[in-house]
């Protein structure tokens, strides 16, 4: 069987870019000086690709750490185990999909 578009995903797993935009919108936050009315705009024009990536990365941290709080404390410890406050504040500057990335190439799990 031949490997399915991004769009045959999307339809398929979420009946319509539009629906899934909608679930990404619900678990991402505005940045700080944008209004939310654009952000939701350029939420959905992204690719699905793109689209795809945010939602899947958000299920599997949801599904393994729970919460962001969680998987940067687990990243945190996995490089210094004796905590470093400084690391712990940058990662959470990271995106959630960076965040995700980071934990699987150390192997870490919940």
């Amino acid at each position: 069987m031949a490997k399915q578009s991004p769009l045959q995903k999307v339809k398929a797993a979420h009946g319509s870019k539009e629906q899934l935009a909608k679930k990404v919108l619900a678990f991402l936050t505005c940045p700080e000086g944008e209004e939310q009315a654009h952000f939701e705009k350029r939420i959905s024009v992204m690719s699905n690709i793109k689209l795809l990536r945010l939602f899947d990365a958000n299920e599997k941290l949801t599904s393994t750490w729970k919460t962001r709080a969680a998987v940067i404390d687990a990243v945190t410890k996995a490089k210094f185990p004796g905590g470093n406050a400084d690391y712990a504040n940058k990662l959470n500057s990271f995106s959630t999909a960076r965040l995700v990335g980071l934990a699987q190439q150390l192997k870490l799990k919940s």
